[in-house]
């Protein structure tokens, strides 16, 4: 069973121990639930893709400073 799976079996749980809840309340608290663990998992899964993309841009930068080094050096020999 998966983490969002437990959340909303929990958020099940609570509303059955509670039988006088408003049931429209109810699921819109489910729907919530469920929303905010996707819109976290969302945020995850983005931060993972800046961290690549960092990594591409750094690794661009470095290639970059590299030929600007080897232009100067032949710079300095012509």
């Amino acid at each position: 069973m998966d983490d969002r799976q437990m959340l909303v079996d929990h958020v099940k749980g609570y509303i059955n121990s509670h039988p006088n809840m408003n049931m429209n309340l109810a699921r819109e608290m489910s729907k919530f639930v469920q929303n905010l663990y996707d819109m976290q998992v969302q945020q995850g899964n983005t931060i993972e893709l800046q961290k690549k993309t960092m990594a591409s841009q750094r690794k661009s930068i470095e290639s970059l400073i590299a030929l600007l080094k080897q232009d100067q050096i032949i710079k300095s020999i012509i």
